[in-house]
């Protein structure tokens, strides 16, 4: 955990006392007004947007009518842009996000960062950037409510008509950068923080067949295969039936056959020495 190292002291006599005082709340484990022992002394504290702020060093002796100020101090503390994604309408459990082929999806994402982060930009995944058309459209917010001292602006990202096709990698990529330090403002970390976050989108499309056996003309007792394939996401899972009702029994056997990478589910059935009444 990164530290800063505060010190505060005086020439004084009699020895002073010092004080810290603070315009922000110091995090728990540390007061907002810390008497300590002279000559002087020296306050760590771990980095966090709770000390963010202007904060007075003071000093009293029995010499002294009132407190003296030493020294008075501004800290700053920078965080790198966190990026979330967040989509429109989405209920589910999951972190995934998800369309509906010739629906429509809106996948907002949001940069939470100190300074203030740039507005976030989208991507495809080969790096070339979102450009707006039919049916892409970007929207940037960048009145967020302040939270915990981080600044959070956002980009939406909407697709409309949403394809197969549309189910890749986007990437959301947003930066921040410390201001000029003069000597009486402290800036912790380095001069430009740059994030980038990807995201899948799952593009969902009901089963669509794609392969299905011919009629044939077959003889009683001849061993008949059938063969059905369908493209859909999620996988599609097909089921044979006859007059409505499901094939059971020892001269069926139905086998099941996936293409990896591909939303392509087959299955070959098999009738072992058919009869006429399984004619149809």
């Amino acid at each position: 955990v990164r530290v800063v190292n505060i010190s505060c002291n005086c020439g004084a006599s009699p020895l002073a006392d010092y004080t810290l005082r603070s315009g922000l709340t110091f995090p728990s484990s540390i007061s907002t007004q810390q008497e300590l022992a002279t000559p002087g002394f020296t306050r760590v504290m771990n980095i966090t947007t709770g000390i963010i702020g202007t904060h007075t060093c003071m000093a009293v002796n029995n010499a002294s009518v009132d407190n003296t100020t030493i020294s008075t101090f501004t800290i700053t503390v920078s965080a790198a842009p966190d990026l979330t994604f967040t989509e429109d309408d989405h209920n589910d459990d999951d972190d995934n996000l998800h369309a509906r082929v010739d629906g429509n999806v809106t996948v907002t994402c949001t940069a939470t960062g100190r300074p203030r982060p740039s507005l976030p930009v989208w991507r495809h995944a080969d790096k070339t950037p979102v450009v707006t058309g039919d049916r892409f459209s970007l929207a940037s917010s960048t009145n967020l409510p302040i939270i915990n001292g981080l600044y959070r602006v956002s980009t939406s990202f909407t697709i409309r008509d949403v394809s197969s096709s549309d189910g890749l990698n986007y990437i959301c990529e947003s930066f921040n950068q410390v201001d000029g330090a003069s000597t009486d403002i402290r800036n912790f970390g380095v001069s430009k923080y740059t994030s980038s976050a990807t995201f899948s989108l799952n593009v969902e499309a009901p089963p669509e067949t794609t392969d299905i056996a011919e009629s044939r003309n077959y003889h009683a007792g001849d061993t008949v295969t059938l063969r059905c394939s369908a493209f859909g996401n999620p996988l599609p899972v097909i089921a044979w039936r006859r007059a409505r009702e499901s094939l059971t029994g020892a001269r069926y056997n139905i086998t099941r056959v996936t293409s990896p990478g591909m939303d392509l589910a087959t299955s070959i059935l098999t009738i072992s020495s058919a009869t006429f009444s399984e004619s149809g």
